[in-house]
């Protein structure tokens, strides 16, 4: 009898010590049955705090977190440097840890053609693309002006005749401005491109020093304050939010289109079941009311995907490479 006892107590201690550990790492209803976080996350930020990719990471991590998708902490640290580089060197260091993350925009693509490294797409474990961050075009109200059409029309006549301001070369304000040119039928290396660090584009702009500048969705706070006017989105299909009724480049005349994507990756050989984890917790996430209360804040437009996104990687690379070659950006 006692020892009847003995074996009932020693088996529902262990039932309970069973319970608890479940309570302290992420359970099934949170993400993935076969994978568990046992302590904090590091999201790395590979630029500095206050911008885009930034932005996007703290989001991520509070929606993730406050909405008990996530109950580990996740502590967003920025790695700037090298146009991304200094971060992705390191994800890539932690290879197979389920606890380092990165968010990252189309720099996975563009930063390995620009800059001296063997590091490519191929070397991460891509998880989801969050949203798009297309590039939007202004002109002052008063500019002569006034649509896609007219830059078109102006292209056409002299490449040179108008200028166009946007990101570095090799930016997305710099591929989405040739991309339009290049749906003009128009050689892109032939238009008057300005490039700017940061938003400078669009101070220029407002002190008449450029005809036309490119800006991320940013940019359309200008517009409702009645400083600027937005002729035209990169996307290829209309947008809703902030960015209804403005023009594709294919309702401005140019057939062409060009996205800045926002995605989160992981270092490389990582776990099946890790990754499964976090992808259903990012879909988790981009259902909840505080992520899309945060997009039409941000102006973020839809884009989130977790199928195929080596392939989609792959695609983005190679019409990176095909564009900075033309652009002369880089050698072929």
């Amino acid at each position: 009898m006692k020892q009847t006892l003995r074996t009932a107590f020693a088996l529902a201690s262990a039932a309970s010590l069973v319970a608890l550990a479940a309570c302290s790492t992420d359970s099934p209803s949170t993400a993935s049955p076969e994978f568990a976080l046992n302590g904090p996350v590091d999201l790395i930020v590979p630029f500095s705090a206050g911008g885009g990719v930034d932005t996007a990471g703290r989001t991520v991590a509070t929606t993730l977190t406050k909405e008990a998708i996530v109950t580990k902490d996740i502590r967003v640290e920025n790695r700037e440097g090298g146009s991304g580089l200094v971060g992705m060197t390191y994800i890539n260091s932690q290879a197979g840890r389920a606890d380092r993350l990165m968010v990252l925009g189309a720099h996975i693509v563009s930063t390995p053609l620009l800059q001296e490294t063997n590091l490519t797409y191929a070397d991460f474990t891509p998880l989801a693309t969050l949203y798009a961050d297309y590039v939007y075009f202004f002109v002052r109200p008063d500019s002569p002006i006034q649509s896609l059409q007219d830059i078109g029309a102006a292209l056409k006549a002299d490449p040179g005749s108008i200028s166009l301001g946007g990101s570095v070369p090799g930016g997305p304000g710099h591929l989405a401005t040739a991309k339009l040119a290049k749906g003009f039928g128009v050689d892109p290396t032939k238009i008057n491109y300005v490039p700017f660090d940061g938003d400078e584009a669009l101070t220029a702009l407002l002190g008449g020093h450029i005809d036309v500048g490119s800006s991320g969705p940013e940019g359309l706070d200008l517009v409702d304050a009645g400083q600027l006017k937005v002729i035209g989105i990169s996307a290829e299909e209309p947008q809703g939010g902030r960015s209804e009724g403005i023009p594709t480049f294919k309702q401005g005349g140019s057939e062409e289109s060009f996205v800045n994507f926002r995605i989160i990756l992981a270092p490389p050989e990582l776990d099946p079941a890790a990754t499964k984890f976090w992808q259903d917790a990012l879909t988790k996430m981009s259902q909840t009311q505080a992520w899309k209360d945060a997009s039409a804040q941000y102006g973020w437009s839809p884009y989130f995907q977790t199928d195929g996104l080596e392939e989609f990687l792959a695609s983005q690379s190679s019409d990176y490479k095909t564009l900075l070659v033309e652009l002369g950006v880089i050698n072929g």
